[in-house]
């Protein structure tokens, strides 16, 4: 594959921007993962392409998978899911690093790979690649492989890239330097942009629990008839919610309300327990 000519590098640089701008605004965590493989499957003219992410018990879990030549869409917003098992990061005997498959190993040692055949190659074992292979008539051969990591440098992910394709001929080559160097760039872009979603909706289970923890301290102590709006915030700030005494944030928030006036706390009052 020649060299990347000038406008193609102007394309990339604006290419890094665009995403850059949608990964950080996307909401959605679906189209989060899929904008990360579409994007960097397209713009290093990569025929197919997988998502995996890390679980809780350090296995690679397939997300999202493409392939345009074999149309397999799934994962991500088609809801259909991968019926695929996920790679171990570790051994389970020795809890050594799983260093056989390259995308384990990529994650382990937090560096991209960059495979030119899979079929010529006894660095890792493409196993699994060449069944699936067989069963779709495909023949998977260049790999790119880069792990995604977050701003603490933990691997949250990896991004791989298969079968880049010659602009011009099409016949499928290696990943060129410039295609491993622009898809390094966008998988930083989008361990960040993940990482911030992950803490995103953590804040706002955080806030949902906390609202109800709020109504349920209204319902259960504060919310009887006859008694005034500043004592029901009174009994509110002082309620033992959690065994050490009053949760900080109800009685943060009952303190606060009870230096507004008696109108803004019932309305306040009001609206939560409606919630």
């Amino acid at each position: 594959m020649a060299s990347p000519s000038l406008e193609e590098k102007l394309r990339r640089l604006e290419f890094l921007h665009r995403v850059g701008l949608s990964l950080s605004t996307e909401k959605n965590r679906e189209r989060l993962l899929e904008t990360i493989l579409v994007e960097a499957k397209e713009a290093c003219h990569a025929d197919g392409g997988t998502l995996y992410l890390r679980t809780a018990d350090d296995h690679l879990r397939f997300a999202i998978m493409r392939s345009d030549s074999l149309g397999i869409r799934l994962g991500g917003t088609t809801g259909k899911p991968i019926d695929l098992p996920s790679i171990p990061m570790f051994d389970a005997e020795t809890g050594l690093p799983n260093h056989g498959n390259v995308a384990s190993y990529a994650a382990s040692l937090k560096r991209s790979i960059n495979v030119g055949d899979a079929y010529d190659t006894q660095t890792f074992d493409f196993t699994g690649t060449k069944r699936f292979d067989a069963h779709h008539g495909y023949h998977s051969e260049s790999f790119l492989t880069i792990p995604l990591l977050n701003h603490e440098d933990w691997v949250i992910g990896v991004l791989q890239l298969i079968n880049a394709r010659d602009p011009e001929t099409g016949r499928i080559v290696q990943f060129s330097e410039e295609d491993q160097h622009l898809a390094e760039s966008l998988a930083a872009q989008a361990g960040i942009a993940l990482h911030n979603h992950v803490l995103l909706e953590e804040q706002r289970i955080l806030l949902e629990r906390f609202s109800k923890v709020l109504a349920a301290a209204i319902d259960a102590r504060l919310a009887r008839r006859g008694r005034s709006v500043r004592d029901r915030w009174h009994e509110m700030a002082a309620y033992p919610h959690t065994p050490d005494g009053p949760h900080p944030g109800v009685a943060s928030a009952a303190g606060d309300m009870l230096d507004r006036p008696d109108e803004e706390g019932g309305s306040v009052l009001s609206t939560t327990k409606s919630y």
